[in-house]
């Protein structure tokens, strides 16, 4: 930093406050981009723990060949996933989902699968 001097002998004080609002401002703004990527950087690890540990939903892959039933499981329109079951033998279709307030799975309903198709 430079100080000018005038002819009497004192010294330019405007230079003086130029030169030190600058140092500030350019200290200021990397306090605030540090800040930025610190909060980025955090949030970023956050994010990555939660969906480790998030569970995950219910799915069938397999078929089980040979049988007597059929499984699948789907989202249901309330929410949450369920598992259908066909009895092929008996030609019945068991809906069952887990029941957040008795914290079990439940049967939520059991048809034959030609009611479905009776009215057509």
């Amino acid at each position: 930093m430079s100080v000018r001097v005038r002819s009497d002998g004192s010294r330019d004080n405007r230079a003086i406050l130029r030169a030190t609002t600058n140092h500030l401002h350019t200290r200021t703004t990397m306090d605030r981009k540090t800040l930025s990527i610190v909060t980025l950087s955090i949030t970023a690890v956050v994010l990555v723990f939660a969906n480790m540990i998030s569970p995950t939903p219910a799915t069938a892959e397999a078929v089980v060949a040979g049988r007597d039933y059929q499984a699948v499981t789907t989202r249901m329109q309330t929410g949450g996933d369920a598992l259908y079951i066909l009895d092929n033998k008996t030609g019945q279709l068991a809906v069952f989902a887990y029941d957040l307030k008795e914290k079990k799975v439940m049967a939520r309903d059991v048809r034959y699968v030609r009611d479905a198709f009776a009215g057509r």
